[in-house]
């Protein structure tokens, strides 16, 4: 066997006994004996020269994955199924909760850790029963945070998925990902006391009745339900509301479409007197559901932005909330009202469009103060529609700019009227001019008293008396009032 010369021992022999050494492999040149790495000594993933081979046929594409293939434009998404296959077969292969949470630090989501349902066995088949599947998946993150991802798919539940703080659940898009419930008494996603809870890009669908809700985020024992955001999401054809949310406050729900629930598409609520707060709406739609598209129950300081409401009872329900804006809103086809304000007080609607009005355009009731209507108006009424604009008694409003088909109906004494698009405008109570005041290019003043002088000395000297004014000459103090394009004498002042 050959071997290195000792230090110390064969004197004499060092030359003969290297040269034995690197022979075995080293040719007489010097050069690399190409027999002497066979593929038992290759350590497993190492680079050959038939995965060398691949790499030139594949034009130089630096990539090879986990088993040594090349990674081409063509099979990338066939590699990365297979790794994620290969690691849920060792996920499922072990009830370690350290593995799950190790696999789950594998994958990344806007930098996030995330887990996949399929991970856990969900199917996305539209056939299995995934319930259990997904609430393994939720189940298996800390509690710190962290994603769910729903692959494109439709997944069958049979009762809710149950939410939990710091947690988002996310898929490829409101179409591709889809959660469906068939328990009619079972919600599609429901949380208790949640703070931090986002949803993005999955339609979640409802069995057409029953009594379940589509995303059921309630308060029981916390001050609030804070920090929800949902994005992207299509919720349809629960017995209940599509979305409801108690005491509500810095949230947001944006692109959001509630449609053909049986009652409210949206359901925002501050419950047992104290209101939600800081909450937004943008570009969401709210189409064909039982009641209101957007019911909005003691909030207060909420937005609603270029949202629609179509084929709604009520488009908009506002019911003993404050300061709620509605800016670049719409409502079409409304059955009963496209905005119904009730209560409260401060709520402003700003250029907003009503078209199909079947009903009444906006209804300002039960004692609602300090509503504000601004540029709104209305095309194409129905014939059923008995008012654009109505205001009860006990309640006060302003309008500014109102175009309107239907007459209003506004009672007494409620509302301030500031140009009604014809030119007219009506002021309730008294008016507190600070300055000039000038109607139809005349001056308007009140009484005036003239005394005669060097410049009047006679009331005939007057050019610009008004109804009311009063002359009296210095001498007698007889009195003249102008009454009905005369001067008419009142009697002497008296000392």
């Amino acid at each position: 066997m050959t071997r290195l010369p000792s230090v110390g021992n064969d004197k004499g022999t060092w030359g003969n006994i290297l040269n034995d050494f690197l022979s075995q492999s080293h040719a007489a040149d010097g050069t690399l004996n190409p027999e002497v790495v066979d593929t038992a000594n290759i350590k497993q993933h190492a680079v050959t020269s038939l995965q060398l081979d691949k790499f030139g046929q594949a034009g130089g594409i630096a990539a090879l994955d986990v088993d040594g293939d090349v990674v081409t434009a063509s099979n990338k998404k066939a590699l990365v199924a297979e790794t994620l296959d290969n690691a849920t077969a060792a996920l499922l292969a072990s009830s370690s909760s350290q593995t799950k949470t190790a696999l789950s630090q594998t994958f990344t989501h806007r930098s996030e850790l995330f887990v996949s349902v399929k991970q856990f066995g969900a199917k996305g088949d539209g056939a299995t029963d995934d319930t259990v599947s997904i609430q393994a998946a939720i189940d298996s993150l800390s509690t710190a945070g962290g994603s769910v991802y729903f692959p494109a798919g439709t997944y069958v539940l049979t009762s809710a998925i149950q939410a939990r703080n710091a947690l988002k659940l996310f898929g490829e898009g409101n179409s591709a990902t889809v959660l469906y419930q068939t328990n009619t008494s079972a919600h599609g996603i429901s949380g208790t006391d949640i703070i931090s809870f986002s949803i993005e890009d999955l339609r979640i669908s409802g069995p057409t009745t029953g009594t379940g809700i589509g995303i059921m985020m309630e308060r029981l024992n916390a001050n609030a339900t804070n920090y929800i955001s949902i994005k992207n999401v299509y919720v349809r054809t629960f017995g209940k509301d599509g979305i409801y949310v108690s005491n509500g406050i810095v949230s947001h729900f944006e692109t959001v479409i509630s449609e053909t629930n049986g009652a409210n598409g949206f359901n925002l609520v501050g419950l047992n007197g104290v209101i939600g707060t800081s909450t937004s709406l943008s570009n969401c739609f709210a189409n064909a559901n039982g009641l209101s598209g957007y019911r909005i129950d003691t909030m207060g300081y909420l937005s609603l932005n270029a949202c629609a409401a179509d084929n709604n009872a009520i488009s908009y329900e506002v019911l003993d909330s404050i300061g709620l804006s509605f800016n670049g809103c719409g409502s079409e086809g409304a059955l009963t009202a496209a905005w119904k304000i009730s209560g409260g007080y401060g709520s402003t609607i700003t250029s907003g469009w009503v078209y199909l009005n079947k009903g009444i355009g906006v209804h300002v009731t039960g004692s609602a103060i300090g509503i504000t209507v601004i540029g709104i108006s209305e095309t194409s009424p129905d014939p059923s529609a008995t008012a654009f604009i109505k205001v009860d008694a006990g309640s006060k409003a302003s309008l500014l700019n109102i175009h309107n088909d239907t007459p209003n109906v506004l009672a007494g004494g409620t509302t301030q009227i500031f140009n009604d698009v014809t030119g007219n405008s009506s002021f309730n109570g008294s008016l507190n001019v600070d300055g000039p005041l000038t109607i139809n290019g005349q001056a308007v003043r009140g009484s005036k008293w003239y005394l005669s002088n060097a410049s009047h000395g006679d009331y005939t000297d007057i050019t610009d008396m008004r109804e009311g004014d009063i002359f009296m000459y210095g001498g007698s103090r007889d009195l003249f009032s102008y009454e009905g394009g005369t001067w008419v004498y009142s009697g002497a002042l008296g000392a």
